[in-house]
C-alpha cells in the first residue's frame, strides 16, 4: 500500500479527520478514496440546491361555466365567479377563490404533479391531477388550463326519457315493461364540453352528477340531467336486479318439467352478452292418471332332499413315504341309505400325497363336515411263510397268495413276526403292483443274503406292519354339500299380481349355491312356482318370499308439437301396476294456447307402453322462436343540450337464470 506524506495528512485534517488518534500515524489510498466520494456528494447536493432557487413554475386555472361556453379557441367563453380552487402537491397546499375573470394562478411551485380540486355551489365539483411539466435550466415556467364547471341546477337542463323492457315471460312474443327499476345517467367525460385527460391533465372526474330515476309500472321513466352547449354525453346504466321469468322447460332442478316454470332470472350491467339459452320445453302437457291397484300377499315353504355329500377336501397334512403313482381310497359313510364316497390320492417322487374328491357320495351326517380323514400306509396287512432258516434267522420266505395285502408304501414297511417264537423284522420286500387303485404285493419266494431274525423256525408266519419310526401319514379336512331344493309349496296365492313382476327370493345355504326359481301368475293369483336351479348346500328348508314388483308408479309421458299439432309421445316413466287403461289428458302449457289434442293409453305387463295419438290438435306454441335476447350493454345519449329531450330505450334481454335446465 502507497504512503502519503505530510501534506495529505493536512488535507485530511481539514475535512475533519483529525490527527489526535494515536492508533493511525497513516493516510492510506482507501481513506483518500472514501474523501473523494463525500466530497463529490456535498458537491452534487449544492449544486442541486442552485438549481431548486432558480426553478419557478407557475400555474393558471381559468374556470368557465361548461353550459354556455365552449372550449374552441376563439369562441365564447362564460367566467366562473366565486369558485374555489385547491392545489395539493406534497406538503403545499394553496386555496384560492377565481376573480371575476374566473382566473386564479399559483406561482413558485415546484415541477412534478399537482392535485386539483374546484368547488362552486350549484355546480358538479371538480378533481383532477394536472402536470406541471419537468425543470426548465434557463429558470421558470408557466403551465395553464381551461376546466369547465357544469351546472346542477338553473336553466341549462335536459330530460332523459325512455322505455326500460326486458323477457320475464318467455311464453309471449313481446318483452315486458321492467317496472320499479332504478335507472342511471352516468356522466361521460370524454364528452367534447369538458376538460379530458390528456397532454398535462393526466386524470379528471366530475364528481356529484348521481343523476337516477325510477320507472313507473309501464317501465318508462324520465330524468333531468345537466346540459351544457357543445352538448353532454351520458351512459344509462341499469344496476342489476332479479325477477322470476316465466318459461317452459324440459327438465327443471335434473327432473323432467312440463307446464310453466317460474325461475328466479337476473338481468343488468352485469350481465352483458351472458344471456341464458332459451330453453325449448313440450307446449303440451301429458297427465297420464295414476294406476288403482291393490294386493294381498302370496307365501310358500320349500321341499329338500337329503343328498349331503363332501364336496371337497382340505389338504391337512400331505404325509411321507407314499409311493409315487395315484390311488383312491373309500371315506366309509355310517349312513345305511347314504353311498360312500372316494378320495382320489396323487403321489409326487417326494412320496407326498394330495387328496381330491373323485366321488363325493351322498346323505353324510352333518358328523362328517370339518371332520378329518386319514390315509394309512396299510389298508390290508400282506401275510408271508418262512420256508427256510439258517441258525433261527430267516433266509428265505414266501407271500402268502390270499394275503398279499393293500396298501400305499414300501420303503417304510417291514414284515414281522405273527406266529412263531422268532424276533426281528425283513424289510427287503419283493415286487408290486397296482389293483384298484392301491399296492399288493406279487406272489414271490424272497431270498435273504444276510439272514435276519432269531429263534425262527420254518413254518413261522410274519405278518406287514410300518416302521415305527418312519410314520407320517396324509391327513385332509371334509367338507359337505347339503341338499338341493326339490320343490315350492304355495300356502297362499294372493292377489293383484301380474305376469313377469314377480321374484321369487330363496334364502341361501350356509356354504353351496342358493336354489332359484320362477313364478306363473293367473287371474291375478301365483298359480304355480317352478324350480329354475335346486342350489346346493341346504341342510334345512330355506325360506321362499314372493316379492310383489307390481307396486303403484304412475306413468309419465313428454310429447313432440310439430306446426302447432301433437305429433308423438316419448316416455319418461311408463309406470307400474296398471291393471286397466288409465285416462289420457293432454292440456296446453300455456293457457290459451291450443285445444283439441286427445290420446289414449296401452298396457302391457302393467305399464303404459305407449300413447295413441286421436286428435292432434292445433295451435300449441311453446317458448316463442327467436325469444334468446342478450342486453348489447349500456346505451348512450349523446349531446345532450339545454332545453333539449333525448329518449334511450332500454331493452334487458332474456337476463341470465339461477337454475340452468
Amino acid at each position: 500500500m502507497k504512503k502519503f506524506g505530510i501534506s495529505v495528512l493536512l488535507t485530511a485534517a481539514l475535512f475533519g479527520f483529525g490527527l489526535n488518534s494515536c492508533d493511525k500515524d497513516e493516510f492510506s489510498e482507501e481513506d483518500a478514496m472514501n474523501l473523494q466520494a463525500q466530497l463529490d456528494k456535498q458537491k452534487q447536493h449544492e449544486l442541486d440546491s442552485l438549481q431548486l432557487r432558480n426553478q419557478k413554475v407557475s400555474y393558471t386555472v381559468n374556470v368557465v361555466d361548461a353550459s354556455t361556453s365552449t372550449l374552441k379557441s376563439g369562441t365564447m367563453v362564460s367566467a366562473v365567479t366565486g369558485a374555489v380552487v385547491k392545489l395539493v402537491q406534497d406538503t403545499l397546499i394553496l386555496t384560492r377563490t377565481v376573480d371575476a375573470t374566473g382566473i386564479v394562478t399559483f406561482s413558485n411551485l415546484k415541477p412534478g404533479d399537482a392535485n386539483i380540486n374546484i368547488t362552486l355551489p350549484n355546480y358538479s365539483d371538480v378533481n383532477y391531477t394536472v402536470n406541471l411539466g419537468s425543470w426548465n435550466p434557463s429558470g421558470g415556467s408557466q403551465v395553464s388550463n381551461i376546466i369547465p364547471m357544469i351546472p346542477v341546477s338553473g336553466t341549462s337542463t335536459a330530460t332523459i326519457s325512455g322505455k326500460v323492457t326486458f323477457e320475464s315471460d318467455l311464453t309471449n312474443k313481446t318483452p315486458e315493461p321492467a317496472a320499479n327499476i332504478k335507472v342511471l345517467a352516468l356522466i361521460d367525460i370524454n364528452s367534447s364540453a369538458l376538460a379530458q385527460p390528456g397532454g398535462n391533465i393526466t386524470k379528471i372526474s366530475y364528481d356529484k352528477l348521481s343523476l337516477n330515476a325510477t320507472t313507473y309500472a309501464n317501465g318508462i321513466y324520465s330524468i333531468t340531467v345537466p346540459a351544457t352547449l357543445n352538448g353532454l354525453n351520458y351512459a344509462i346504466v341499469v344496476p342489476d336486479f332479479t325477477v322470476d321469468q316465466k318459461l317452459l322447460m324440459p327438465t327443471f332442478n335434473l327432473e323432467p318439467a312440463s307446464g310453466v316454470i317460474t325461475v328466479p332470472t337476473s338481468f343488468g350491467k352485469s350481465f352483458i352478452n351472458a344471456a341464458s339459452d332459451v330453453a325449448v320445453g313440450s307446449p303440451v302437457v301429458v297427465t297420464i292418471d295414476a294406476p288403482t291397484y291393490a294386493s294381498t300377499n302370496a307365501t310358500a315353504t320349500a321341499v329338500i332332499d337329503n343328498s349331503s355329500s363332501i364336496d371337497y377336501i382340505h389338504n391337512v397334512n400331505v404325509g411321507s413315504y407314499y409311493k409315487q403313482g395315484t390311488y383312491s381310497y373309500e371315506i366309509v359313510n355310517t349312513n345305511p341309505e347314504g353311498a360312500s364316497a372316494n378320495l382320489q390320492i396323487v403321489v409326487d417322487a417326494n412320496g407326498h400325497a394330495n387328496g381330491n374328491i373323485a366321488s363325493g357320495g351322498s346323505k353324510f351326517n352333518d358328523t362328517y363336515n370339518a371332520s378329518t380323514v386319514e390315509v394309512p400306509y396299510i389298508l390290508t396287512a400282506a401275510r408271508a411263510k418262512v420256508t427256510a432258516v439258517v441258525g433261527g434267522k430267516i433266509s428265505e420266505y414266501e407271500i402268502s397268495a390270499n394275503h398279499r395285502g393293500a396298501f400305499y408304501s414300501e420303503s417304510n414297511l417291514q414284515f414281522v413276526k405273527h406266529t412263531g417264537s422268532g424276533i426281528g423284522s425283513v424289510t427287503k420286500l419283493p415286487g408290486t403292483n397296482t389293483s384298484s387303485g392301491k399296492l399288493r404285493f406279487d406272489v414271490a419266494t424272497v431270498t435273504l443274503a444276510s439272514p435276519v431274525g432269531s429263534g425262527f423256525a420254518v413254518g413261522d408266519s410274519l405278518i406287514l406292519n410300518v416302521i415305527p419310526d418312519k410314520s407320517s401319514t396324509y391327513k385332509g379336512k371334509i367338507y359337505l354339500t347339503g341338499g338341493s331344493v326339490t320343490g315350492i309349496n304355495i300356502t297362499d296365492q294372493g292377489s293383484g299380481f301380474i305376469s313377469g313382476k314377480v321374484d321369487v327370493l330363496i334364502s341361501s345355504p350356509e356354504t353351496g349355491t342358493t336354489a332359484t326359481a320362477n313364478a306363473a301368475v293367473k287371474d291375478g293369483k301365483i298359480s304355480a312356482i317352478t324350480i329354475v336351479n335346486g342350489g346346493s348346500g341346504y341342510k334345512t328348508a330355506p325360506t321362499v318370499t314372493i316379492n310383489n314388483k307390481a307396486q303403484a308408479v304412475q306413468a309419465k309421458y313428454t310429447c313432440t308439437v310439430t306446426d302447432g299439432q301433437v305429433t308423438g309421445f316419448t316416455f319418461v316413466n311408463k309406470g307400474n301396476g296398471y291393471l286397466t287403461v288409465p285416462k289420457v289428458t293432454l292440456e296446453s302449457a300455456i293457457p290459451g294456447a291450443g285445444t283439441g289434442a286427445k290420446a289414449h293409453a296401452v298396457i302391457s305387463g302393467g305399464e303404459v307402453t305407449s300413447l295413441v295419438i286421436e286428435n292432434p290438435g292445433s295451435g300449441y306454441r311453446g317458448n316463442t322462436p327467436g325469444a334468446e335476447k342478450q342486453f348489447t350493454g349500456t346505451p348512450s345519449a349523446l349531446g345532450i343540450r339545454g332545453n333539449s329531450s333525448v329518449v334511450v330505450n332500454i331493452d334487458l334481454g332474456t337476463g341470465k337464470r339461477s337454475v340452468e335446465q
